[in-house]
């Protein structure tokens, strides 16, 4: 089970793209945003559902 809900993430996060995107921001600012983006979440959440699957 995901510790943040998608829901939330996909309705931001094309709202904060199009602002990004529309200012014309540089692509190696935008690939790194992604790659912060997966290791925080991705790392993080499989972190966090490790921890709670050795608790129980």
């Amino acid at each position: 089970m995901p510790a943040i809900d998608t829901r939330v993430i996909s309705q931001e996060l094309g709202e904060h793209l199009n602002i990004l995107l529309a200012r014309s921001v540089d692509h190696r600012v935008l690939e790194t945003l992604a790659v912060v983006f997966t290791i925080v979440f991705g790392v993080g959440g499989y972190m966090y559902y490790a921890i709670r699957v050795q608790s129980k």
